[in-house]
């Protein structure tokens, strides 16, 4: 594809090389491209030539070789490589052993063109700018250079060393010589990245007529052009800085470029050195090719857009191109280089132009060196001057001088005292966060005693609380009992008065003093006439079941004969024929046992009126009835 535009644009993007899809690119073709990130806007861009898979030879036959024919032609030309550290800037221009740069592409061609002519020179010099010096990298001996301008041959720069290439070989050799002497350093991009710009310079000498033709050519690797914030693993920040500062230089410059409605503005090419070496390439007498490298990665989207964004803005700059020639004065028709010539003569002439021509660009080299030095002395010497009349001025105001001496000394002591302060006021500060913390832990445990306490205040109050209701019901059990107690006591205390009042009758009682229909209801077995109790042994006194019933039903009227007992109607024996007859003798030994001391007692109190208690005891609907008579003693 041919394009004879000044200012070419070109676009190259590198593929992923683990075939993975988190690309930003969202549509892709020979001239455009869109690239969109989650969240934002899609960017459209839009350049000469849009390559993606293409090695570098395909690039050079495409793009550049017709460009580097009309350098032989006598153009200036210049081919850059811009974009961020790892999109493929240096593999482009130096690219490797099974894919050879753009770099040794060009000087091939170059050299396999040149020799086919006789008298051509063809130079090659190697530079970097690092940290805004320029170093030599074909001469690592060569101290800093200076850039010298010159009203025809422009821009150069004095003292570079430059080799003479007629081979692929020696080709070869430069550019490893310098690649071998290049800034690296590891960057978060690239583990080896170039942190310098590489240019290279291609001096080109041949006659064409009247005239000596002495085309340049630029093939510049321009270093990363990531923001200086990102430069965390440079080898210091003012690396990054020196190249960011080249690097905006350049997009300054081609803002101003292509800046159409503003035209014969100043534009600033001696803000930095890439900028002044390159400024016949950017809007000077020279055709400029500019790649643009990029990745596809999400990851440096915002990097990959200013990228897109300064190099489209370079499209727009507009500018003519004349052939680079000097003139020389001689009698002799000249003819235009080609594989045969006129005449040995004219060899002879063409070469000793080229020789006076080289000795007159050394001379000239060097008287602006000289004007230059000197400028550089008299500005010294200007500074010198100046200095000398500060000096007079301040021995005139010394007492001045002093004053501000003590001024400073008192202020530099303030600003001790003021530090001390701060620091005293930072430990304070300290201490104080300190107590607060323990101030914070101590309430913490305050307050944990003081829940536990509570509850354990609590779990108390519920057991007082227990406590008390068990006691009012052990008091109200203590009331009851004690009632039942005196209840008791009454029963006990009327049963003794029962006793007491008894009413005994004599011995001479028998059966036949009850009503006949009890007499006859009954047999000797359930009414017996006993004798006297306490005469009886222990062991054949009757035994009775329950002698507290027996005492409540013994009361006086109940002594009288069975008509008291039974009333006047005749009383039916339920003896006769009941199934259950409770016999005395089935009472236990220990109720008789008390029994006898119970009529012991009696007897003992009532000895006075007492002869012979007899007991006779009656079966009665199925319980017992005891009836004691006592006989008075006969006066």
């Amino acid at each position: 594809m041919s394009n004879n535009t000044p200012f070419q644009v070109y676009l190259r993007v590198k593929p992923f090389l683990d075939n993975s899809q988190d690309t930003l690119i969202q549509e892709l073709d020979e001239k455009r491209i869109v690239i969109n990130k989650q969240g934002r806007n899609n960017k459209e861009f839009h350049f000469d030539r849009i390559f993606n898979n293409e090695n570098n030879a395909q690039i050079f036959s495409e793009i550049l070789q017709n460009n580097i024919n009309y350098f032989l032609e006598g153009y200036n030309t210049t081919i850059l490589a811009y974009g961020i550290t790892g999109s493929g800037k240096t593999h482009t221009i130096f690219g490797n052993e099974k894919d050879e740069g753009l770099a040794f592409q060009c000087l091939n061609y170059l050299v396999e063109k040149t020799n086919a002519y006789e008298n051509t020179l063809l130079e090659v010099s190697f530079i970097e700018i690092y940290n805004e010096t320029i170093r030599d990298l074909l001469n690592t001996n060569q101290k800093s250079l200076v850039i010298m301008q010159d009203s025809q041959k422009g821009q150069y720069i004095s003292g570079v060393q430059q080799m003479v290439c007629k081979n692929c070989e020696e080709v070869k050799d430069v550019l490893n010589l310098g690649n071998q002497n290049r800034s690296l350093a590891q960057t978060i991009y690239n583990v080896s990245s170039s942190r310098s710009h590489a240019v290279i310079q291609v001096n080109l000498s041949y006659k064409i007529e009247n005239q000596i033709l002495t085309p340049k050519l630029f093939i510049v690797d321009l270093a990363g052009s990531e923001k200086v914030y990102l430069e965390q693993k440079s080898k210091n920040q003012q690396e990054g800085s020196n190249i960011n500062k080249s690097l905006l230089a350049l997009s300054h410059c081609l803002t101003m470029l292509s800046d159409k409605t503003k035209k014969n503005q100043h534009i600033p090419y001696r803000n930095s050195k890439l900028t002044r070496l390159l400024q016949d390439s950017l809007g000077g007498n020279t055709k400029t090719i500019m790649i643009a490298c990029i990745q596809q990665n999400k990851q440096s989207y915002d990097e990959i857009l200013n990228t897109l964004t300064y190099s489209q803005r370079a499209t727009q700059i507009k500018k003519q191109v004349q052939k680079e020639v000097q003139s020389i004065q001689q009698t002799t028709k000249s003819e235009d280089l080609s594989p045969t010539y006129g005449s040995q003569q004219l060899d002879d002439n063409f070469s000793k132009s080229i020789y006076l021509t080289k000795i007159y660009n050394d001379i000239y080299s060097n008287v602006e060196e000289y004007y230059e030095i000197n400028s550089s002395i008299m500005e010294i010497q200007s500074q010198i001057q100046t200095n000398s009349q500060k000096i007079e001025e301040n021995q005139e105001t010394k007492q001045e001088d002093e004053n501000y001496m003590k001024l400073l000394a008192a202020q530099k002591e303030n600003q001790i005292i003021e530090k001390q302060l701060q620091n005293a006021l930072k430990t304070n500060l300290q201490q104080k966060q300190i107590l607060k913390s323990l101030l914070l832990q101590i309430t913490e445990e305050q307050q944990q005693t003081i829940n536990y306490w509570k509850q354990r205040f609590a779990d108390l109050s519920k057991q007082i609380l227990d406590l008390k209701s068990d006691q009012v019901k052990s008091q109200q059990e203590l009331v009851s009992k004690d009632l039942l107690i005196s209840q008791q006591k009454t029963i006990i205390e009327s049963n003794k008065l029962s006793k007491n009042q008894s009413q005994y009758t004599t011995s001479g009682d028998s059966d036949q003093s009850y009503p006949i229909s009890f007499s006859s209801s009954t047999n000797n077995s359930q009414i017996k006439k006993k004798g006297s109790i306490i005469q009886q042994p222990p062991e054949d006194r009757p035994r009775f079941a329950n002698i507290s019933h027996i005492k409540q039903r013994l009361s006086p009227r109940e002594r009288s004969p069975a008509s008291s007992i039974f009333g006047t109607s005749p009383v039916r024996s339920p003896l006769k024929n009941h199934s259950i007859y409770r016999n005395l003798n089935s009472i236990s030994k220990d109720d008789s046992r008390e029994l006898s001391k119970d009529l012991s007692n009696l007897s003992i109190h009532k000895k006075s009126r007492l002869v012979d208690p007899q007991v006779t005891t009656i079966n009665l609907y199925g319980t017992t009835y005891i009836n004691v008579i006592d006989q008075k003693e006969n006066n």
